[in-house]
């Protein structure tokens, strides 16, 4: 009978460290002594988390189906509806929030272009609950803080209101639809279905007035089902469907004056304004200012005045003041609900940009093309069907309006139709439209019920200012009082008070008058988990925790606006955010599809504008493509957040027009249009940050260390060649972690960091690389993997390589890693041996032969990640206790690389990198040991700081490691990990990258190879499997709580001759509820607070009557460097003489002025023809060629074939411009369909060669 080794985790060890950590407090104090206390107010709020009642319909139905009880499920064995109080949902699955459906499927297959394979479906969920006897007096708000895509809401059987949106926060008032004392029953059906990859419905928003849900095509627009608009970003390859009720949900009891909530959605409501002004920085002042809105539904007028207590860290008040007496009349519309906040008259055509335009048959001589005027003379279509965008607008058609403004006309490719995003046949809508009358501002609206605003402020002393580097964050209460003195309602909010400007000539972005370099990471805001799918709060925690030790103080969340408490961890950790409205990508829409967006950013701009975190508000993916446009989102940003000090912008913006206000940025992707940004900003004499939005795509599976290491001293994959596009089913990466992490740190380096604002060339204030964790969407190696390994840490964020070469490069701190192990084999017959990869006429990919080839470990390249602060790198190899110099590399490649060339890394018992600064002082030091063989399995459980909770939804993760007799981490073990448990969780398993050996397409070819592709074993994912392979050593694995607090023990092990199996047990706490509440809310994972930053000890200089301003502009040179790498373009072995040149862009695609391409081809006896059209904008280039017509359109991403057809064209990896009047494109997209036509991109001599071979 073997031996079993048990680890528990007590309470009466987790009740002596935190006794240990207890403060020590002097005679006669007391630990509350000068803590603060709210008063007591009728205002409470409950965690409406737990115990909900779930079931799928498995499809994708209409909505008014499952409403009218017409799919399986939902009406029961009486005939009751699912929404109705008494339904019988005994059979339904118990469940808790985070209920994440697609935990269990997502990163289980191929990681195609448009995502992974996950459930979108039709979901059903109640919840029953008490109403508190303290609601009697006054209201009662249901508010979830997020859904996707949308929810349909009936409490107690009575239709609520729905939100289709899917960006942010919404709520409802539900005080007339509930009895206090008494059960009520709210009942949601969640919409999860999303266009891309599918055949079947995809949704479209609810025109106000119609029945739920009834606009929709059911079969991928091939037909349509009423008159709504179809949400943009509603799209699973840019923004996953992690679908299932993932976001908190509370029940919110106040008197009947209250102050409101920030819940536009459906309260309509703007809550309460924190911010701060009147800036000293120098000697800590500010003017705190709150701003509360009061709504009075008790029927009398009163007085009230706003009492605020700023509470730091230590739970102390440090500012108490309060505001003025205020006359807050009765609401006028007391008890007013909304079903939902789009306004009754936002499909009407004012609101949808249709204007009167001028019917003249002579200005089009198609008749088939003649405009047509609705009976109203203002709603207009084009009698185009789809793939025609470009109107005639030539003729008699005139320039200016009657009052002299100048009239510009947009076709479809600037402006799209609100269905033509998915390529459906419409007609589209001429926009002939007075540049004055489009500019006018006011068409999304915000209109509060009856409210009243009381404003308090306070001059404070000694603020503690947040940053990311000291993200100081006050609990702030608002305490409202009647004439009495009475408190009627009481609220608090954690917030940080900081001063951000921009000084182009001072460092660029400035926050508390000190310039901040901002470096991190562009994730999607789903910010999905394998195994888990969605994260818990404390999990959120964790993860912003994991990207600060990365030396990261910034995300660019896409394309959508972030969940609310992954804002609340950024606030608290220090990384500063992009936040945006909703988007995919192409240029802004038009129509009704435009006010969504501007609704989507009013909505997330309430929600979220007390978030210190938030610097930046996103209002696309791609340039707005009209001035007024970007200055409607400004005017919004204006108007909701005047004092917040946070810049507005897209990506991609270059124009002036769309940069004409304060506080604006631009954003760049893979460094494309920064001078045109720059020298946009340059003649408005309005200058904001520019920020790179998207690098670094390098794809890199965590378990292949390099092509030195077994399992096949190769990455094993199914690649396409340099240069290639993405091809589902194939891959377009070869990089293992040594080769990403390189790449990753020199992009950095070279484009960004060598041009930051505040040390470099003057021109970034922000980059942010693509993406911090393997993602689920939109990968392109689809043929291997099953995740997109562009990540620092992989899906269940354990640390990549890649995560320590950035953390290294990062740092402000002296820093040194070494990229990679020390575990590599001896040399021997059976070591070091890789198939070789041939590429012919016949392969479209690189295809491995029964040709073994064998790498030289003794001459291997060691790289070594060194920050800034690092003058060189000493690189010793241990011996015991002796240290022998390998070498010293005095001058690093792009800033932060170190590189030792020929080492035997087969020699010694380890590696030391010692850094050095310019003193010779060894500033760092990074030292990797040999690992030996497998001896036992080492379980680490994590829960969060407050322990694991039995809430049915709460996470533990076990860290699993395989260790050797040292207890050191066995760099190269990829072996199988079993487990057993027992008790109160459920075991969810764990993940391993990769798709396992069916993914080559023969038997001849995967001969002799290990099959490895990672822990996925013959295609079959370890998620939700009692097994999972280690990769480098190492795994995690997850459980969840259940409803029971109890003890959850697991054992693992091997099947390694003379291992023991290993257990650890832990323990949940219980969480009790009454009535379906409770008070106590979700686990954090909150850093501790650090001492305050040292302050200069320069004394403030005081004014002497006359001051001089030292122009800094007129001394500041500014050094430009070109860091573009240019390509020679050869045909057939000869140069060709082209301007501009071609040159490396996204994923290191080759763009190049197409024309003079194509015309150097055709002079070759190439067989195709092509037109291009630069008249009108946007310029248009269409080849034709084996019976199909292939376009691109100047700033669009997509090669169309066959018409203007989203759904029917291909991804490219940016758009087409235009320079010196010249389309710049990437030429392999066209050029590869052109018969005999081949090429292949030389990056070592940088050369793109296309061959053209008569068929």
């Amino acid at each position: 009978m073997r031996k079993k080794l048990s680890v528990i985790l007590s309470l009466v060890m987790a009740l002596q460290l935190i006794l240990a950590a207890a403060p020590v407090f002097a005679e006669g104090e007391t630990e509350n002594e000068g803590i603060y206390t709210a008063p007591e107010s009728p205002a409470v709020t409950y965690n409406m988390n737990l115990d909900w009642k779930y079931y799928s319909t498995g499809g994708d139905y209409a909505i008014p189906d499952v409403i009218a009880g017409e799919v399986d499920g939902t009406v029961d064995a009486n005939g009751k509806h699912f929404y109705e109080t008494d339904f019988d949902d005994a059979s339904w699955e118990t469940v808790s929030i985070p209920h994440a459906v697609n935990g269990d499927n997502a990163f289980m297959n191929a990681i195609t272009d448009a995502g992974g394979g996950y459930k979108r479906e039709v979901l059903l969920y109640r919840k029953t609950f008490t109403i508190p006897e303290t609601a009697a007096d006054g209201k009662v708000f249901f508010e979830l803080e997020g859904i996707r895509q949308a929810a349909y809401v009936w409490v107690n059987g009575r239709e609520l209101g729905y939100y289709e949106a899917g960006i942010t926060a919404f709520g409802f008032d539900i005080t007339d639809y509930v009895t206090p004392g008494e059960e009520a029953v709210i009942a949601i059906c969640e919409d999860g279905t999303t266009a891309r990859g599918t055949t079947g419905r995809i949704p479209f928003e609810t025109v106000p007035g119609e029945p739920w849900g009834s606009s929709y095509t059911p079969d991928n627009y091939k037909t349509t089902v009423g008159e709504g608009a179809f949400f943009q970003w509603n799209t699973k390859d840019f923004n996953e469907a992690q679908i299932g009720l993932v976001y908190d949900a509370y029940l919110h009891v106040t008197g009947d004056v209250y102050q409101t909530f920030p819940l536009y959605n459906n309260l309509k409501t703007t809550g309460n304004y924190i911010y701060a002004t009147d800036f000293n920085i120098r000697e800590n002042k500010a003017t705190i200012n709150v701003q509360a809105e009061v709504r009075n539904e008790s029927g009398t007028d009163g007085e009230y005045t706003l009492d605020v207590a700023v509470v730091d860290h230590e739970g102390k008040a440090a500012y108490e003041f309060s505001s003025k007496a205020v006359t807050v009349a009765a609401a006028s519309d007391a008890g007013v609900v909304y079903k939902t906040a789009v306004e009754e008259d936002a499909y009407s055509a004012d609101k949808l940009d249709a204007v009167t335009i001028l019917e003249d048959p002579e200005l089009i001589a198609d008749a088939d093309k003649r405009p047509t005027v609705s009976d109203d003379g203002d709603a207009i279509t084009y009698g185009i069907q789809a793939g025609d965008p470009t109107p005639v607008v030539s003729g008699s058609y005139p320039t200016e309006d009657e009052n002299g403004n100048p009239i510009k006309y947009y076709s479809d490719a600037e402006c799209e139709n609100e269905t033509s995003d998915m390529g459906a046949a419409v007609m589209y809508r001429v926009q002939y439209t007075a540049a004055t009358e489009h500019n006018e501002i006011g068409k999304t609206e915000v209109n509060t019920p009856d409210v009243t605003y009381i404003t308090a402020s306070y001059d404070a002393d000694d603020v503690r200012f947040w940053s990311t580097e000291d993200p100081y964050l006050y609990t702030v209460y608002m305490i409202l009082r009647d004439a009495d003195g009475n408190a009627v309602d009481v609220k608090s909010e954690e917030t940080g008070f900081r001063k951000v400007t921009y000084d182009r000539n001072g460092g660029g972005i400035q926050i508390n008058d000190k310039a901040v370099w901002l470096t991190g990471y562009a994730q999607r805001a789903t910010n999905e988990w394998a195994v888990i799918g969605s994260a818990t709060d404390w999990l959120n925690d964790y993860d912003m925790k994991l990207m600060k030790e990365n030396n990261a103080n910034f995300i660019r969340w896409m394309h959508v606006a972030p969940k609310p408490s992954q804002v609340r961890s950024t606030d608290k950790y220090g990384i500063a955010i992009v936040c945006p409205a909703g988007d995919k990508e192409g240029t802004a829409p038009c129509g009704r599809q435009w006010t969504q967006r501007v609704e989507a950013m009013r909505d997330a701009m309430i929600y979220y504008r007390n978030s210190p975190s938030i610097i930046f508000w996103e209002t696309g993916n791609s340039p707005m493509g009209m001035q007024g446009k970007a200055e409607e989102m400004a005017a919004m940003r204006d108007k909701l957040d005047p004092y917040g000090m946070r810049f507005i912008g897209a990506r991609s913006t270059r124009d002036a027009s769309e940069l004409d206000y304060e506080y604006n940025y631009a954003g760049t992707m893979y460094g494309n249009y920064a001078d045109a940004a720059i020298e946009a900003m340059g003649k408005n004499g309005i200058y904001g940050p520019i920020m790179e939005t998207e690098y670094a795509r390098d794809e890199a599976p965590r378990r292949v260390w390099d092509d030195y290491s077994p399992p096949d001293y190769d990455y094993v994959n199914k690649w396409l060649g340099d240069g290639a596009k993405k091809d589902d089913g194939y891959d377009v990466w070869d990089h293992t972690q040594e080769d990403a992490t390189i790449a990753n740190v020199k992009e950095y380096a070279d484009n960004y960091y060598a041009r930051r604002a505040n040390g470099g060339t003057g021109i970034y204030s922000a980059a942010a690389m693509m993406v911090w964790s393997d993602s689920n969407m939109h990968g392109r190696n689809s043929g291997t993997e099953n995740s997109r390994t562009s990540g620092r840490v992989d899906p269940v964020r354990q640390t990549k390589q890649m995560y320590y070469g950035t953390q290294a490069a990062q740092s402000k701190e002296a820093a040194v890693r070494i990229i990679g192990h020390w575990s590599y084999p001896e040399v021997s017959e059976d070591t070091y041996n890789y198939f070789e990869r041939v590429r012919d006429g016949s392969n479209h990919y690189w295809t491995y032969t029964d040709n073994v080839l064998k790498r030289d470990p003794t001459t291997k390249t060691v790289y070594v990640i060194g920050s800034s602060s690092v003058d060189h790198v000493e690189l010793y190899r241990t011996d015991g206790e002796e240290m022998t110099l390998i070498g010293t590399d005095n001058d690093a490649e792009s800033t932060f690389i170190y590189q030792f060339d020929d080492v035997d890394v087969t020699q010694g018992d380890g590696v030391v990198a010692i850094a050095y600064d310019a003193r010779n002082t060894e500033v760092a030091r990074h030292q990797i040991d040999r690992t030996y063989d497998a001896v036992s399995v080492r379980l680490t459980p994590v829960t969060s700081p407050d322990g694991w909770k039995a809430d049915g939804a709460d996470i533990a993760y076990f860290d699993v490691e395989v260790i050797d007799e040292n207890g050191n981490v066995c760099a190269l073990n990829y072996d199988k990990i079993n487990f057993k448990y027992e008790g109160e969780g459920e075991f969810l398993g764990g993940y391993n990258s990769g798709m396992g050996s069916g993914c080559f397409q023969n038997t001849m070819e995967s001969e002799g190879l290990s099959n490895y592709f990672g822990g996925a074993k013959d295609g079959v994912s370890t998620i939700g499997k009692d097994y999972v392979y280690a990769e480098n050593g190492t795994n995690r694995v997850f459980v969840k709580s259940t409803r029971n607090a109890g003890a959850f023990t697991l054992t693992a092990s091997m099947d390694i001759a003379g291992m023991m199996p290993v257990s650890v047990t832990i323990e949940s706490q219980a969480v009790e509820t009454e009535g379906g509440l409770t008070t106590e809310m979700p686990s954090t994972w909150d850093p501790g607070v650090a001492p305050p930053p040292v302050t200069s000890d320069v004394p403030p200089m005081n004014v002497l009557g006359q001051k001089t301003e030292l122009a800094w502009g007129d001394f500041v040179t500014v050094e430009e460097i070109d860091t573009t790498v240019y390509y020679t373009t050869t045909l057939n072995g000869e140069v060709l003489d082209v301007h501009p040149q071609s040159r490396a862009g996204i994923n290191n695609m080759i763009f190049g002025p197409l024309v003079q391409i194509f015309d150097a081809l055709k002079a070759a006896g190439a067989e195709f023809d092509y037109t291009y059209s630069d008249t009108a904008s946007p310029a248009e280039l269409a080849m034709t060629v084996g019976g199909h017509t292939y376009r691109f359109i100047e700033g669009q991403n997509l090669l169309y074939i066959d018409g203007y057809d989203q759904s029917n064209s291909e991804l490219t990896e940016d758009m087409p411009v235009i320079e010196d009047g010249v389309m710049i494109g990437q030429i392999n997209s066209m050029i590869s369909k052109i018969p005999g036509v081949s090429h292949e991109i030389d990056r070592k001599n940088l050369s793109f060669d296309i061959t053209y071979t008569a068929e």
